[in-house]
């Protein structure tokens, strides 16, 4: 299926490759503000549309990104495409050097959530490379109906394990919800605070329970003593 095209302008061309799960943005000259930010929800609509998973970013003829351009790309359009399974990105570095050093920050800071980078000189390369790395829908075995897995029954009822059965992530990657949730501030930080709750409720209970036995035991002891008087009175009477 050949590429289709998703935004074109003066400044900037986007297409898709369904087949190959290709996202690929070509900018022709300096892109900023409204017009930046409407390539990329294109490029992000595409992505959603066509379950792509690699992003090919030609910025050969673009210049050094402006700060609230790249603000602007960290807040909206990079967490929808994680969350969408955006996994690979290849990059056609621009030609002006002063333009590189933030493009290799920003691939600094997507590593950490689970995006493969690459840079290259030429779109063609960078294309190839994409080609080889693995779709991210072709790492999971799809479950098998319910009636398939009533029939299939071991010799005690137990169900076996068919070959369209999910088996959990291939080999080196990550499943994509956990990763998702474990890449999410506010999950990490719901995770720790219901951890301190559950330490804290642990310690208070052992406090309560050391404190009744601590007041079990000085009633025990006072009973003996009463008893031990009451005999000695008896004794002596």
């Amino acid at each position: 299926m050949p590429k289709v095209t998703v935004y074109d302008s003066p400044v900037v061309t986007v297409w898709v490759h369904p087949e190959l799960k290709i996202v690929h943005s070509q900018i022709h000259k300096f892109v900023s503000g409204k017009e930046f930010q409407a390539f990329l929800m294109a490029g992000l609509d595409a992505l959603i549309k066509h379950k792509a998973t690699k992003w090919l970013s030609d910025d050969r003829s673009n210049s050094v990104l402006r700060k609230e351009d790249v603000d602007w790309g960290q807040a909206n359009w990079f967490p929808q495409c994680v969350r969408n399974g955006w996994k690979y990105w290849a990059i056609v570095q621009p030609e002006k050097v002063l333009a590189h050093a933030p493009m290799e920050r920003l691939v600094e800071e997507y590593k950490n959530y689970g995006i493969t980078s690459k840079f290259f000189s030429d779109a063609t390369a960078a294309m190839a490379w994409l080609e080889q790395q693995p779709c991210r829908l072709s790492s999971y075995v799809s479950a098998p109906s319910s009636a398939s897995r009533v029939q299939d029954r071991g010799p005690r009822g137990h169900a076996r394990r068919r070959v369209g059965q999910y088996r959990g992530p291939a080999e080196g990657h990550d499943h994509p919800r956990k990763d998702r949730q474990l890449q999410n501030p506010e999950v990490r930080a719901g995770r720790h605070a219901n951890s301190l709750k559950v330490r804290s409720h642990q310690e208070d209970t052992k406090i309560t329970k050391d404190a009744r036995r601590r007041t079990f035991n000085h009633g025990d002891r006072r009973s003996r003593l009463c008893g031990f008087l009451c005999v000695l009175r008896v004794l002596r009477g």
